[in-house]
Order: structure tokens, then sequence, then C-alpha cells
């Protein structure tokens, strides 16, 4: 799913792009490629994404670490990912594709780095921007509140791994799950904004 939805934007911004060995690293020819010390430096679950001379590369230290990357480039171009058969494709093929080196990883190891990568479980095709979010109730607006409040409080404690417990609040409900994935990532995230961008 991730490499057709790659392409499919790719295809819709008229961008040029090398081929990607989702087992972890990018096979290019004429392109920079990634080190083992940059791959071990993200650790597992981050990526490293290259952009230069109107190519992309993205490669992650393991398989969710790679799709994360991706995942990342797409959101940082207004793409969104809410829930299964609902997302949203921008359409920017007025813009410029801009050099790019970012290293990053997920804040939360471990098992909260597969609620990261949620987007796996989507299907890239139908419409640019799929049918509008459910209404969320005011239980599910205030429990997914609560959760953000709860990791945030985790990782101002230094702790790099959330409880079971957690994990289970995160999957109440799309919303919460939408919330966590973004928060285990980076808990300095604005929750209200996460939030918000949801229910629109």
């Amino acid at each position: 799913m991730p490499r057709s939805l790659y392409d499919q934007y790719l295809q819709r911004q008229h961008y040029r792009h090398v081929g990607l060995d989702y087992g972890s690293r990018w096979i290019s020819e004429r392109f920079r490629t990634f080190t083992e010390e940059e791959l071990r430096y993200v650790g597992p679950g981050g990526f490293v994404i290259n952009v230069h001379q109107g190519r992309i590369a993205v490669a992650g230290a393991d398989e969710r670490g790679t799709l994360q990357g991706v995942v990342r480039y797409l959101e940082d171009h207004g793409m969104k990912f809410f829930e299964p058969h609902r997302i949203k494709v921008p359409d920017l093929r007025g813009d410029l594709l801009h050099e790019l080196y970012l290293p990053d990883w997920p804040y939360f190891r471990g098992r909260q780095s597969a609620i990261a990568s949620l987007p796996e479980r989507f299907n890239p095709s139908g419409s640019s921007v799929s049918a509008p979010a459910a209404a969320a109730n005011k239980e599910e607006i205030a429990s997914a509140d609560a959760l953000a409040e709860t990791i945030k409080n985790l990782a101002r404690a230094g702790k790099t791994e959330a409880p079971t417990s957690v994990e289970e609040q995160a999957a109440r409900s799309p919303l919460s799950r939408y919330t966590a994935a973004r928060l285990f990532w980076d808990p300095t995230t604005d929750a209200s904004r996460l939030i918000r961008e949801f229910l629109e």
C-alpha cells in the first residue's frame, strides 16, 4: 500500500523518483544512498529523508521506519491520514520540490512505534479527498484530550515507553488513534491542533 500511495502522490506532482527497497534502503544509480551509520543513528522506527535535484530518497533503519519516513514526507506536503478510507490528498502541482535532509525517530520506541504507522492499514484508492469524518461525540473528544495529556506527562517524566493501558486507550476511537500516533512520535505536538484537524 505505501508504495502505490507514494507513487500516486509523486505522479500528481510530476516528480521524478528512484526505486525504493522497502527492506530498509534505497537502490539507485547516480544518487546518494544512506550509510549504515545514518541508519544506526536514527535507530529502530527512525528514518532519513534526502531530497536533492528533484529526487526523493527515504530509508529507515527497519521496514517500519521506511514506512514512517514516506508517511512523514507526504504529511509534510499536506497529505492527511485520518482513518481507513479517509485521507486527504492535496493538489500541489504548482509547488516546488525543495532540497531537504531530515533524520528523525520516534520519541516512544517499541510497541508505540507500530501505532505511529497507522497508514499501512489505509486503502489509497478512491478520490483525492475521502468521506468526511463522522462526528465525534464529546466523550471521544474528552478522551482524546486526556490521552494526549497522559502521553505528554510520560514524556515530561522522561519515559520512552507507554504502559499497556495507554495503548488500549489509544485504540478506543479513530480520533484517539490519530492523536496518539502523532504524540507517540513527537509528544511536543499541539494536541488541540491534532484534534481540530481530525474533526474538520
